[in-house]
């Protein structure tokens, strides 16, 4: 079954990225074929097998471990394939695993299975795809997937272990809500920021409870680079909420190290108090 070129166009980067910038990336991996001949051999390769979608094609493949009793070797039509992560059904970028290791995670992250899945495509980041797409290419590092309902789950058990109190709707609710607020493609330093606290900050949802319960709704984020730097390439994410009693807002930061490929926190969500 082919999967067509969709007419969403293609996303706009940030500009913050260039030739080996990072990314980190909420989105759905999906696969294309990049000339007549490649769509061909699958073709006739799905048709020898008795199946009709690319990820039972593509499994079949050394890169995937053992493979079943059909026995094929697709791995070349995995690596023939053109990938590419969409965010917000819009082409984001063209993606290239750093070895089979990645390869067959790619594989793996478009079973049907995965479909409802949040995926997340960390990788270093190239101004343009080989081959001639008009899209920029990202070497693939790690993509992995994660279902949203088991994600509100475990953030509702994490919280419970520091004596907090968390909704398992409003946890997805704020997720939703924070994906439709930074709608970015992962790279530069905001978008990536961004990217990795909502995945990965408990206290991010456990202060949300908390202003929700004072009837203060989140207003906003935004970043600025750290005072605290001391050569490393951090930046400040603030959250800002309104009061709604006082007609006034309360805002809180963090603070992200994004020196390197995988962002991690420096400094814990607390009361802020700059302009």
């Amino acid at each position: 079954m082919t999967q067509k070129k969709q007419d969403s166009g293609v996303i706009q980067m940030s500009g913050a990225g260039g030739a080996f910038g990072y990314v980190y990336a909420v989105g759905t991996l999906i696969t294309r074929f990049p000339d007549t001949d490649i769509e061909k051999e699958y073709d006739q390769v799905a048709a020898a097998m008795g199946v009709d979608s690319v990820y039972d094609v593509l499994k079949q493949s050394s890169v995937m471990g053992a493979l079943d009793d059909k026995g094929a070797d697709n791995a070349y039509l995995a690596r023939e394939m053109e990938w590419v992560f969409t965010v917000n059904d819009m082409d984001a970028w063209q993606v290239e695993p750093r070895t089979l290791i990645e390869l067959g995670n790619m594989v793996e992250a478009i079973n049907p299975d995965n479909k409802d899945k949040q995926q997340v495509l960390i990788g270093t980041q190239e101004p343009l795809a080989e081959g001639g797409s008009d899209l920029p290419w990202v070497l693939c590092n790690r993509i992995f997937y994660f279902d949203i309902d088991a994600f509100s789950e475990e953030v509702v058990k994490r919280a419970g272990e520091v004596g907090a109190t968390v909704d398992a709707k409003a946890v997805k609710d704020f997720y939703d809500q924070l994906q439709q607020f930074t709608k970015n493609p992962g790279d530069g330093d905001q978008n990536r920021a961004y990217n990795y606290l909502a995945l990965n900050y408990v206290d991010l949802y456990i202060k949300k409870a908390e202003m929700d319960a004072d009837n203060k709704p989140f207003a906003g984020m935004r970043t600025q680079p750290s005072a605290m730097a001391g050569g490393r390439n951090l930046i400040d994410v603030i959250l800002t909420f309104n009061d709604r009693k006082y007609g006034t807002q309360e805002n809180y930061s963090c603070t992200v190290d994004l020196t390197g490929q995988f962002p991690f926190l420096t400094a814990k969500l607390q009361p802020f108090l700059g302009g």
